[in-house]
Protein backbone atom coordinates (compact mmCIF):
# COMPACT_ATOMS: atom_id res chain seq x y z
CA UNK A 1 0.00 0.00 0.00
CA UNK A 2 1.38 3.02 -0.93
CA UNK A 3 2.24 5.54 2.14
CA UNK A 4 -0.38 8.48 3.23
CA UNK A 5 2.00 11.44 1.72
CA UNK A 6 2.40 9.90 -1.14
CA UNK A 7 -0.83 8.90 -2.37
CA UNK A 8 -1.90 12.67 -1.20
CA UNK A 9 1.64 13.99 -3.53
CA UNK A 10 -0.13 11.27 -6.08
CA UNK A 11 -3.40 13.42 -5.64
CA UNK A 12 -2.11 16.79 -6.12
CA UNK A 13 -0.13 16.32 -9.28
CA UNK A 14 -3.88 16.16 -11.18
CA UNK A 15 -5.03 18.95 -9.22
CA UNK A 16 -5.48 22.33 -10.33
CA UNK A 17 -5.94 25.20 -8.18
CA UNK A 18 -6.49 27.81 -11.09
CA UNK A 19 -8.40 25.98 -12.84
CA UNK A 20 -10.82 25.33 -9.50
CA UNK A 21 -10.42 29.31 -9.32
CA UNK A 22 -11.48 29.96 -12.49
CA UNK A 23 -15.17 27.17 -11.50
CA UNK A 24 -15.38 29.65 -8.47
CA UNK A 25 -15.77 32.53 -10.80
CA UNK A 26 -17.87 31.22 -13.25
CA UNK A 27 -20.19 29.98 -10.62
CA UNK A 28 -20.02 33.53 -8.68
CA UNK A 29 -21.83 35.16 -11.74
CA UNK A 30 -24.72 33.29 -11.61
CA UNK A 31 -27.17 33.98 -8.72
CA UNK A 32 -28.07 30.36 -8.22
CA UNK A 33 -30.97 30.28 -5.55
CA UNK A 34 -32.50 27.08 -4.89
CA UNK A 35 -35.25 26.33 -7.45
CA UNK A 36 -33.99 28.44 -9.82
CA UNK A 37 -32.83 28.41 -13.84
CA UNK A 38 -29.71 29.71 -12.88
CA UNK A 39 -28.87 26.78 -10.42
CA UNK A 40 -29.36 24.28 -13.16
CA UNK A 41 -27.30 26.77 -15.51
CA UNK A 42 -24.91 26.06 -13.01
CA UNK A 43 -25.16 22.31 -11.83
CA UNK A 44 -25.13 21.80 -15.63
CA UNK A 45 -21.75 23.37 -16.44
CA UNK A 46 -20.05 21.85 -13.43
CA UNK A 47 -21.16 18.30 -15.31
CA UNK A 48 -19.80 19.63 -18.39
CA UNK A 49 -16.03 20.63 -16.52
CA UNK A 50 -16.23 16.82 -15.23
CA UNK A 51 -16.59 15.44 -19.01
CA UNK A 52 -13.71 17.48 -19.70
CA UNK A 53 -11.75 16.26 -17.10
CA UNK A 54 -12.80 11.91 -18.13
CA UNK A 55 -15.70 12.09 -15.74
CA UNK A 56 -18.75 10.87 -16.80
CA UNK A 57 -21.56 13.05 -15.10
CA UNK A 58 -25.35 13.11 -14.86
CA UNK A 59 -27.61 15.45 -14.75
CA UNK A 60 -31.08 14.59 -13.18
CA UNK A 61 -33.34 17.72 -13.24
CA UNK A 62 -36.68 17.05 -11.54
CA UNK A 63 -39.34 19.89 -11.92
CA UNK A 64 -42.20 20.41 -9.38
CA UNK A 65 -42.71 20.00 -5.91
CA UNK A 66 -41.18 17.20 -4.15
CA UNK A 67 -42.89 16.59 -1.04
CA UNK A 68 -39.51 16.57 0.88
CA UNK A 69 -41.18 18.04 3.76
CA UNK A 70 -43.29 14.93 4.34
CA UNK A 71 -39.89 12.87 4.76
CA UNK A 72 -37.06 15.24 6.01
CA UNK A 73 -37.56 18.37 8.53
CA UNK A 74 -37.13 20.98 5.60
CA UNK A 75 -38.65 21.33 2.07
CA UNK A 76 -37.46 22.50 -1.42
CA UNK A 77 -38.38 26.15 -1.99
CA UNK A 78 -40.76 27.27 -4.52
CA UNK A 79 -39.41 28.06 -7.78
CA UNK A 80 -38.24 31.70 -8.19
CA UNK A 81 -37.14 34.28 -11.06
CA UNK A 82 -36.30 37.51 -9.89
CA UNK A 83 -36.09 40.30 -12.67
CA UNK A 84 -34.94 44.19 -10.63
CA UNK A 85 -35.22 45.27 -7.57
CA UNK A 86 -34.47 49.11 -6.47
CA UNK A 87 -34.97 50.47 -2.97
CA UNK A 88 -35.40 54.76 -3.16
CA UNK A 89 -36.06 57.69 -1.28
CA UNK A 90 -37.93 60.99 -2.05
CA UNK A 91 -36.11 63.76 -2.67
CA UNK A 92 -37.52 67.28 -1.71
CA UNK A 93 -38.46 68.19 -5.14
CA UNK A 94 -40.58 65.12 -5.45
CA UNK A 95 -37.85 63.12 -7.41
CA UNK A 96 -36.54 59.54 -6.67
CA UNK A 97 -32.54 58.92 -5.34
CA UNK A 98 -31.90 55.19 -5.67
CA UNK A 99 -30.20 53.83 -2.39
CA UNK A 100 -29.85 50.03 -3.53
CA UNK A 101 -31.22 48.13 -7.38
CA UNK A 102 -29.91 44.47 -8.40
CA UNK A 103 -27.38 46.38 -10.86
CA UNK A 104 -25.15 46.47 -7.99
CA UNK A 105 -25.82 43.03 -6.24
CA UNK A 106 -29.20 40.75 -7.04
CA UNK A 107 -28.89 40.30 -2.97
CA UNK A 108 -30.51 43.69 -3.22
CA UNK A 109 -33.88 41.83 -3.80
CA UNK A 110 -34.37 39.25 -0.74
CA UNK A 111 -34.42 35.91 -1.72
CA UNK A 112 -37.82 34.34 -2.61
CA UNK A 113 -39.56 37.96 -2.09
CA UNK A 114 -42.49 38.44 -3.89
CA UNK A 115 -43.19 40.61 -6.16
CA UNK A 116 -44.67 44.12 -5.73
CA UNK A 117 -44.73 47.75 -4.73
CA UNK A 118 -44.61 49.67 -1.91
CA UNK A 119 -44.67 53.55 -0.98
CA UNK A 120 -45.12 54.72 2.38
CA UNK A 121 -43.08 56.29 5.24
CA UNK A 122 -40.26 53.87 6.08
CA UNK A 123 -39.80 53.36 10.32
CA UNK A 124 -37.93 51.38 12.36
CA UNK A 125 -38.81 47.96 13.29
CA UNK A 126 -38.29 45.03 15.53
CA UNK A 127 -40.60 42.00 14.64
CA UNK A 128 -43.61 41.19 17.11
CA UNK A 129 -43.50 45.05 18.08
CA UNK A 130 -46.67 47.36 16.87
CA UNK A 131 -45.75 49.14 13.63
CA UNK A 132 -46.42 52.62 12.98
CA UNK A 133 -49.78 53.45 13.50
CA UNK A 134 -50.09 50.11 14.80
CA UNK A 135 -49.34 48.36 11.16
CA UNK A 136 -48.73 49.93 8.03
CA UNK A 137 -45.69 52.08 6.06
CA UNK A 138 -42.07 50.31 5.16
CA UNK A 139 -39.93 48.51 8.08
CA UNK A 140 -36.64 48.41 8.24
CA UNK A 141 -34.85 46.33 10.63
CA UNK A 142 -31.84 44.71 11.81
CA UNK A 143 -31.00 41.20 10.87
CA UNK A 144 -34.69 40.38 9.92
CA UNK A 145 -34.48 36.65 8.99
CA UNK A 146 -37.60 34.69 7.49
CA UNK A 147 -38.82 34.88 11.26
CA UNK A 148 -38.45 38.56 11.12
CA UNK A 149 -39.83 38.61 8.06
CA UNK A 150 -43.17 36.76 8.77
CA UNK A 151 -43.86 38.36 11.86
CA UNK A 152 -43.49 41.65 10.00
CA UNK A 153 -45.75 41.39 6.95
CA UNK A 154 -47.99 40.09 9.68
CA UNK A 155 -47.97 42.97 11.87
CA UNK A 156 -49.26 45.15 8.38
CA UNK A 157 -46.13 46.34 6.85
CA UNK A 158 -46.46 46.72 3.17
CA UNK A 159 -42.92 45.92 3.01
CA UNK A 160 -39.65 44.61 4.42
CA UNK A 161 -35.95 45.95 4.19
CA UNK A 162 -33.57 43.75 6.19
CA UNK A 163 -29.90 45.11 7.11
CA UNK A 164 -27.07 44.23 9.13
CA UNK A 165 -23.81 45.98 10.85
CA UNK A 166 -21.35 44.17 8.68
CA UNK A 167 -20.13 45.33 5.71
CA UNK A 168 -21.85 44.70 2.36
CA UNK A 169 -25.66 43.96 1.11
CA UNK A 170 -26.55 40.94 3.37
CA UNK A 171 -28.29 37.67 1.73
CA UNK A 172 -31.47 37.01 3.69
CA UNK A 173 -33.92 34.13 2.50
CA UNK A 174 -37.44 33.65 2.65
CA UNK A 175 -37.93 30.57 1.00
CA UNK A 176 -41.45 30.24 1.11
CA UNK A 177 -43.22 26.68 1.81
CA UNK A 178 -44.79 25.24 -1.87
CA UNK A 179 -48.17 23.97 0.81
CA UNK A 180 -48.15 27.41 1.97
CA UNK A 181 -49.72 30.88 0.58
CA UNK A 182 -46.72 33.00 -0.47
CA UNK A 183 -45.86 36.17 1.23
CA UNK A 184 -47.19 39.63 -0.28
CA UNK A 185 -44.79 41.90 1.06
CA UNK A 186 -42.04 42.88 -0.78
CA UNK A 187 -38.57 42.61 0.58
CA UNK A 188 -35.16 44.09 0.07
CA UNK A 189 -31.79 44.29 1.87
CA UNK A 190 -29.51 47.34 1.91
CA UNK A 191 -26.38 47.99 3.76
CA UNK A 192 -26.64 49.10 6.91
CA UNK A 193 -25.08 52.81 6.59
CA UNK A 194 -27.35 53.54 4.11
CA UNK A 195 -30.40 52.02 6.35
CA UNK A 196 -29.24 54.32 9.11
CA UNK A 197 -31.20 57.26 6.88
CA UNK A 198 -34.07 55.85 6.09
CA UNK A 199 -36.05 56.34 9.36
CA UNK A 200 -38.69 58.85 9.04
CA UNK A 201 -37.82 59.29 5.04
CA UNK A 202 -40.37 58.07 2.11
CA UNK A 203 -39.33 55.10 0.37
CA UNK A 204 -40.38 53.24 -2.53
CA UNK A 205 -39.47 49.46 -2.57
CA UNK A 206 -40.18 47.71 -5.54
CA UNK A 207 -39.40 44.22 -6.68
CA UNK A 208 -40.21 42.98 -9.87
CA UNK A 209 -39.86 38.79 -9.68
CA UNK A 210 -42.13 35.76 -10.33
CA UNK A 211 -42.85 32.13 -8.22
CA UNK A 212 -42.48 28.97 -10.29
CA UNK A 213 -42.51 25.49 -10.34
CA UNK A 214 -39.55 24.45 -8.52
CA UNK A 215 -36.57 23.35 -9.91
CA UNK A 216 -34.11 20.67 -8.03
CA UNK A 217 -30.69 19.66 -10.50
CA UNK A 218 -28.92 16.77 -8.82
CA UNK A 219 -25.91 16.06 -10.51
CA UNK A 220 -24.16 12.57 -9.64
CA UNK A 221 -20.80 11.50 -11.35
CA UNK A 222 -18.95 7.74 -10.06
CA UNK A 223 -15.50 6.93 -10.35
CA UNK A 224 -15.32 3.01 -9.87
CA UNK A 225 -18.11 0.62 -9.99
CA UNK A 226 -21.60 1.24 -8.79
CA UNK A 227 -22.12 -1.89 -7.44
CA UNK A 228 -19.48 -1.47 -5.19
CA UNK A 229 -19.52 0.25 -1.93
CA UNK A 230 -19.36 4.19 -1.98
CA UNK A 231 -17.66 6.84 -0.56
CA UNK A 232 -19.55 10.15 -1.22
CA UNK A 233 -18.06 13.39 -1.85
CA UNK A 234 -20.84 16.01 -1.59
CA UNK A 235 -20.64 19.88 -2.04
CA UNK A 236 -23.42 22.02 -2.57
CA UNK A 237 -23.35 24.09 -5.90
CA UNK A 238 -26.33 26.50 -4.76
CA UNK A 239 -25.84 30.19 -3.33
CA UNK A 240 -27.53 33.79 -4.11
CA UNK A 241 -24.57 35.54 -6.23
CA UNK A 242 -21.60 36.27 -6.05
CA UNK A 243 -21.53 32.94 -2.88
CA UNK A 244 -17.82 31.88 -3.77
CA UNK A 245 -16.68 30.88 -0.85
CA UNK A 246 -19.82 29.54 0.02
CA UNK A 247 -19.92 28.28 -1.76
CA UNK A 248 -18.42 27.43 -5.29
CA UNK A 249 -15.13 27.20 -3.78
CA UNK A 250 -16.39 23.56 -2.38
CA UNK A 251 -17.69 23.11 -5.73
CA UNK A 252 -14.76 23.16 -7.51
CA UNK A 253 -12.65 21.10 -4.54
CA UNK A 254 -15.04 18.77 -5.48
CA UNK A 255 -14.53 18.59 -9.26
CA UNK A 256 -10.63 18.76 -8.52
CA UNK A 257 -10.81 15.60 -6.60
CA UNK A 258 -12.83 13.78 -9.06
CA UNK A 259 -10.16 14.74 -11.69
CA UNK A 260 -7.39 13.12 -9.18
CA UNK A 261 -9.79 10.41 -8.56
CA UNK A 262 -10.43 9.67 -12.22
CA UNK A 263 -6.73 9.17 -12.23
CA UNK A 264 -6.84 6.28 -10.05
CA UNK A 265 -9.93 4.84 -11.26
CA UNK A 266 -8.57 1.11 -12.03
CA UNK A 267 -7.10 1.22 -8.63
CA UNK A 268 -10.67 1.61 -7.03
CA UNK A 269 -12.20 -0.89 -9.07
CA UNK A 270 -9.46 -3.38 -7.97
CA UNK A 271 -10.24 -2.19 -4.24
CA UNK A 272 -13.66 -2.98 -5.00
CA UNK A 273 -14.51 0.56 -3.66
CA UNK A 274 -16.25 3.70 -6.06
CA UNK A 275 -16.47 7.06 -5.68
CA UNK A 276 -19.65 9.39 -6.08
CA UNK A 277 -19.69 12.73 -6.45
CA UNK A 278 -22.90 15.14 -5.76
CA UNK A 279 -23.15 18.54 -6.66
CA UNK A 280 -26.69 19.58 -6.16
CA UNK A 281 -28.53 22.16 -3.68
CA UNK A 282 -27.82 22.15 -0.27
CA UNK A 283 -29.63 19.74 2.16
CA UNK A 284 -32.80 19.59 -0.88
CA UNK A 285 -30.20 17.99 -3.28
CA UNK A 286 -29.14 15.69 -1.05
CA UNK A 287 -32.01 14.30 -0.22
CA UNK A 288 -33.67 14.61 -3.20
CA UNK A 289 -30.65 12.10 -4.61
CA UNK A 290 -32.13 9.87 -1.54
CA UNK A 291 -35.17 9.78 -1.94
CA UNK A 292 -35.30 9.63 -5.96
CA UNK A 293 -32.71 6.58 -5.27
CA UNK A 294 -29.38 7.98 -6.70
CA UNK A 295 -28.02 7.45 -4.20
CA UNK A 296 -28.10 4.29 -1.60
CA UNK A 297 -27.32 5.26 2.11
CA UNK A 298 -26.90 1.20 2.81
CA UNK A 299 -24.17 1.32 0.13
CA UNK A 300 -22.23 3.96 1.35
CA UNK A 301 -19.50 3.75 3.50
CA UNK A 302 -18.19 7.10 4.37
CA UNK A 303 -18.84 10.59 3.16
CA UNK A 304 -17.58 13.66 3.32
CA UNK A 305 -18.92 17.15 2.39
CA UNK A 306 -16.75 20.06 1.01
CA UNK A 307 -18.35 23.48 2.09
CA UNK A 308 -16.84 26.55 2.05
CA UNK A 309 -13.36 25.58 1.97
CA UNK A 310 -10.80 27.67 0.09
CA UNK A 311 -10.86 31.26 1.41
CA UNK A 312 -7.25 33.59 2.08
CA UNK A 313 -7.25 32.95 5.77
CA UNK A 314 -6.05 36.91 6.35
CA UNK A 315 -8.70 38.60 4.15
CA UNK A 316 -11.49 36.18 5.38
CA UNK A 317 -10.89 35.97 9.11
CA UNK A 318 -10.76 31.97 9.18
CA UNK A 319 -9.41 28.33 9.36
CA UNK A 320 -9.68 25.20 8.22
CA UNK A 321 -11.62 22.81 9.66
CA UNK A 322 -12.58 19.14 9.90
CA UNK A 323 -16.14 18.61 11.89
CA UNK A 324 -16.48 14.93 12.44
CA UNK A 325 -19.34 12.51 12.41
CA UNK A 326 -20.58 11.92 15.41
CA UNK A 327 -20.16 8.32 17.67
CA UNK A 328 -20.70 6.16 17.00
CA UNK A 329 -21.19 6.82 13.52
CA UNK A 330 -17.49 7.51 13.51
CA UNK A 331 -16.05 8.11 10.23
CA UNK A 332 -12.94 5.93 8.65
CA UNK A 333 -12.01 9.15 6.27
CA UNK A 334 -11.52 11.63 9.51
CA UNK A 335 -8.33 10.35 10.53
CA UNK A 336 -6.63 10.67 7.09
CA UNK A 337 -8.15 13.78 6.45
CA UNK A 338 -7.08 15.52 9.63
CA UNK A 339 -3.16 14.02 8.63
CA UNK A 340 -3.25 15.58 6.12
CA UNK A 341 -4.95 18.91 6.61
CA UNK A 342 -2.50 19.10 9.69
CA UNK A 343 0.59 18.30 7.19
CA UNK A 344 -0.54 20.86 3.99
CA UNK A 345 -2.79 24.18 5.63
CA UNK A 346 -1.21 25.77 8.54
CA UNK A 347 -4.31 27.32 9.56
CA UNK A 348 -5.92 24.20 10.32
CA UNK A 349 -7.45 24.05 13.88
CA UNK A 350 -7.74 19.99 14.10
CA UNK A 351 -10.80 17.94 14.10
CA UNK A 352 -13.97 18.93 16.26
CA UNK A 353 -17.00 17.30 17.59
CA UNK A 354 -19.79 16.81 15.23
CA UNK A 355 -21.91 20.51 14.47
CA UNK A 356 -24.95 20.83 12.14
CA UNK A 357 -25.08 22.57 9.36
CA UNK A 358 -24.39 21.04 5.54
CA UNK A 359 -25.34 18.11 3.66
CA UNK A 360 -23.82 15.56 6.13
CA UNK A 361 -26.50 16.51 8.44
CA UNK A 362 -28.57 14.56 5.13
CA UNK A 363 -26.27 11.71 5.53
CA UNK A 364 -25.93 11.09 9.14
CA UNK A 365 -29.40 11.41 9.16
CA UNK A 366 -29.99 7.93 6.97
CA UNK A 367 -27.01 6.08 9.15
CA UNK A 368 -24.06 7.17 6.83
CA UNK A 369 -21.17 8.69 8.88
CA UNK A 370 -20.11 11.89 7.31
CA UNK A 371 -18.10 14.69 8.51
CA UNK A 372 -17.63 18.19 7.42
CA UNK A 373 -14.15 20.05 5.56
CA UNK A 374 -14.63 23.95 5.62
CA UNK A 375 -13.38 27.32 6.87
CA UNK A 376 -14.82 29.15 9.45
CA UNK A 377 -15.38 31.99 10.17
CA UNK A 378 -15.51 34.45 7.13
CA UNK A 379 -15.99 38.05 7.63
CA UNK A 380 -17.99 38.08 4.82
CA UNK A 381 -20.02 35.01 4.78
CA UNK A 382 -23.94 36.00 3.30
CA UNK A 383 -22.85 39.08 1.62
CA UNK A 384 -22.31 40.30 -1.81
CA UNK A 385 -18.37 40.62 -0.76
CA UNK A 386 -18.34 36.95 -0.89
CA UNK A 387 -16.45 36.80 -4.15
CA UNK A 388 -13.88 35.17 -5.90
CA UNK A 389 -10.70 37.79 -5.08
CA UNK A 390 -10.97 36.18 -1.99
CA UNK A 391 -10.22 32.36 -2.88
CA UNK A 392 -6.49 30.97 -2.48
CA UNK A 393 -6.33 28.33 -5.22
CA UNK A 394 -3.46 26.97 -3.31
CA UNK A 395 -5.18 26.19 -0.31
CA UNK A 396 -8.42 24.91 -2.82
CA UNK A 397 -5.72 22.53 -4.39
CA UNK A 398 -4.78 20.97 -1.21
CA UNK A 399 -8.40 20.44 -0.26
CA UNK A 400 -8.96 18.76 -2.96
CA UNK A 401 -5.79 16.21 -3.17
CA UNK A 402 -6.45 15.56 0.88
CA UNK A 403 -10.10 14.87 -0.23
CA UNK A 404 -9.14 12.49 -3.00
CA UNK A 405 -6.10 10.43 -1.15
CA UNK A 406 -8.26 10.05 1.46
CA UNK A 407 -10.65 7.75 -0.45
CA UNK A 408 -7.64 6.04 -1.86
CA UNK A 409 -6.65 5.17 1.37
CA UNK A 410 -9.60 4.07 2.69
CA UNK A 411 -9.88 1.65 -0.55
CA UNK A 412 -6.66 0.12 0.21
CA UNK A 413 -6.65 -0.29 3.76
CA UNK A 414 -9.93 0.19 5.50
CA UNK A 415 -8.64 -1.87 8.59
CA UNK A 416 -6.12 0.87 8.83
CA UNK A 417 -8.50 3.69 8.31
CA UNK A 418 -10.57 2.04 11.11
CA UNK A 419 -7.70 1.74 13.45
CA UNK A 420 -7.17 5.45 13.29
CA UNK A 421 -10.81 6.11 13.63
CA UNK A 422 -11.02 4.52 16.49
CA UNK A 423 -8.28 6.31 18.24
CA UNK A 424 -9.31 9.61 17.06
CA UNK A 425 -13.24 9.15 18.25
CA UNK A 426 -10.96 7.63 21.95
CA UNK A 427 -9.65 11.03 21.78
CA UNK A 428 -12.49 13.73 21.07
CA UNK A 429 -14.74 11.92 23.81
CA UNK A 430 -11.72 11.99 26.08
CA UNK A 431 -11.73 15.40 25.19
CA UNK A 432 -15.47 15.57 26.22
CA UNK A 433 -14.88 14.27 29.73
CA UNK A 434 -12.04 16.93 30.67
CA UNK A 435 -15.51 19.41 30.01
CA UNK A 436 -18.19 17.92 32.29
CA UNK A 437 -18.96 14.63 29.71
CA UNK A 438 -19.15 11.09 31.42
CA UNK A 439 -16.23 8.77 31.46
CA UNK A 440 -18.54 5.48 31.60
CA UNK A 441 -20.58 6.42 28.90
CA UNK A 442 -17.47 7.47 26.81
CA UNK A 443 -16.04 4.53 27.34
CA UNK A 444 -19.17 2.51 26.50
CA UNK A 445 -19.52 5.19 23.26
CA UNK A 446 -16.16 3.94 21.85
CA UNK A 447 -16.91 0.39 22.30
CA UNK A 448 -20.06 0.92 20.18
CA UNK A 449 -18.34 3.04 17.98
CA UNK A 450 -16.19 0.10 17.27
CA UNK A 451 -19.05 -2.00 16.26
CA UNK A 452 -19.60 0.41 14.05
CA UNK A 453 -16.17 0.50 12.05
CA UNK A 454 -16.11 -3.32 12.18
CA UNK A 455 -19.64 -3.28 10.12
CA UNK A 456 -17.90 -0.25 7.83
CA UNK A 457 -15.23 -2.64 7.22
CA UNK A 458 -17.33 -5.25 6.51
CA UNK A 459 -19.35 -2.96 4.06
CA UNK A 460 -16.23 -2.37 1.87
CA UNK A 461 -14.71 -5.81 2.09
CA UNK A 462 -17.54 -8.12 1.16
CA UNK A 463 -20.76 -5.99 0.49
CA UNK A 464 -22.12 -7.30 3.68
CA UNK A 465 -24.90 -4.79 4.62
CA UNK A 466 -24.38 -2.80 7.66
CA UNK A 467 -26.32 -3.24 10.61
CA UNK A 468 -24.20 -2.99 13.57
CA UNK A 469 -27.14 -2.83 15.81
CA UNK A 470 -31.18 -3.60 16.33
CA UNK A 471 -33.37 -0.84 15.39
CA UNK A 472 -35.76 -0.33 17.86
CA UNK A 473 -37.06 3.17 16.13
CA UNK A 474 -38.86 4.28 12.80
CA UNK A 475 -38.46 7.61 12.12
CA UNK A 476 -40.61 9.38 9.58
CA UNK A 477 -38.66 12.06 9.50
CA UNK A 478 -35.35 12.71 9.15
CA UNK A 479 -33.20 15.56 9.81
CA UNK A 480 -32.26 18.25 9.24
CA UNK A 481 -34.48 20.05 11.47
CA UNK A 482 -34.57 23.55 10.29
CA UNK A 483 -36.51 26.47 12.50
CA UNK A 484 -38.55 27.54 10.00
CA UNK A 485 -39.90 23.40 9.89
CA UNK A 486 -40.14 23.67 13.51
CA UNK A 487 -42.23 26.97 13.70
CA UNK A 488 -44.42 26.49 10.55
CA UNK A 489 -44.80 22.50 10.70
CA UNK A 490 -44.45 21.63 14.15
CA UNK A 491 -46.29 24.85 15.61
CA UNK A 492 -43.74 24.24 18.60
CA UNK A 493 -42.95 27.77 19.92
CA UNK A 494 -40.63 26.45 22.92
CA UNK A 495 -38.56 25.08 20.55
CA UNK A 496 -38.80 27.66 18.73
CA UNK A 497 -37.50 30.36 21.81
CA UNK A 498 -35.59 28.09 23.48
CA UNK A 499 -32.21 27.40 21.86
CA UNK A 500 -30.51 25.13 23.95
CA UNK A 501 -33.97 22.65 24.18
CA UNK A 502 -33.69 23.20 20.23
CA UNK A 503 -30.08 22.08 19.90
CA UNK A 504 -30.04 19.29 22.49
CA UNK A 505 -33.60 18.07 21.25
CA UNK A 506 -32.09 18.33 17.14
CA UNK A 507 -28.91 16.46 18.65
CA UNK A 508 -30.61 13.51 20.34
CA UNK A 509 -32.90 13.73 16.83
CA UNK A 510 -29.89 12.74 14.44
CA UNK A 511 -28.71 10.36 16.49
CA UNK A 512 -32.00 8.44 17.09
CA UNK A 513 -32.34 9.03 13.37
CA UNK A 514 -29.08 7.80 12.10
CA UNK A 515 -29.23 4.66 14.85
CA UNK A 516 -32.44 4.21 14.89
CA UNK A 517 -32.13 3.92 18.58
CA UNK A 518 -32.74 5.18 22.04
CA UNK A 519 -29.67 3.85 23.68
CA UNK A 520 -27.01 5.54 21.19
CA UNK A 521 -28.56 9.13 21.52
CA UNK A 522 -28.81 8.86 25.29
CA UNK A 523 -25.26 7.67 25.44
CA UNK A 524 -23.68 10.14 23.46
CA UNK A 525 -25.36 13.46 25.28
CA UNK A 526 -23.87 11.92 28.45
CA UNK A 527 -20.45 11.03 27.37
CA UNK A 528 -20.66 14.40 26.09
CA UNK A 529 -22.35 16.92 28.44
CA UNK A 530 -22.15 14.21 31.79
CA UNK A 531 -26.35 14.91 31.57
CA UNK A 532 -29.03 11.81 30.63
CA UNK A 533 -31.94 13.97 28.65
CA UNK A 534 -34.73 14.64 30.39
CA UNK A 535 -37.69 13.47 29.77
CA UNK A 536 -38.55 16.87 27.71
CA UNK A 537 -35.71 17.10 25.84
CA UNK A 538 -36.14 13.35 24.67
CA UNK A 539 -39.85 14.02 23.90
CA UNK A 540 -39.05 17.20 21.84
CA UNK A 541 -36.85 14.68 20.22
CA UNK A 542 -39.37 12.09 19.24
CA UNK A 543 -41.55 14.28 18.14
CA UNK A 544 -39.12 15.97 15.51
CA UNK A 545 -38.21 12.80 14.24
CA UNK A 546 -42.59 11.45 14.35
CA UNK A 547 -41.45 8.33 15.70
CA UNK A 548 -42.58 5.40 17.79
CA UNK A 549 -40.87 2.73 19.71
CA UNK A 550 -41.21 -0.42 18.46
Amino acid sequence: MPGLLSLYREALEAVNGLRGLETVATLSRLHRVQGTEDLVVAVEHLAGLLEELGVGAEVEVLRGPLGLWEHYGFWEPRGWSLGYAEVSVKRSDGGWDPMATTRETPLTAMVHSPPGDAEAVAAYALPRRSGPGGGGGIAVTPEPGWEGYYALAEQGYEAVIGFHTGPGTRYWGLYPPPFMEPPGAPAASIPGDRAIRLHGERVRVHVEAEYRLPVTPVLRATIGSRDDPQVLIVAHACHPSPGAHDNASGAAAAVEAAAALARAENRLREKGVAATILLAPEWTGTATAIQQGLVDPTRIAAAITLDMVAAEPARTGGAARLVTSPPPLANPLDPVIDTLLREADPTYRGPMPYEWGSDHDIAIGHGVPASLVNDWPDHYYHTSLDTPDHIDPARLQSVAAATAAAVLALAENPEKTATAAQALTSHLLAEATLHGGDPEAAAKLAKETGKHLEATTRLIRTGEPREPWQPELHPRIRPLHTRTYIYLVLRDRELIEDKQLRDTARTLATLASATQTTHHPRLYLKATTGKDPTPREWMKALKLIDTETS
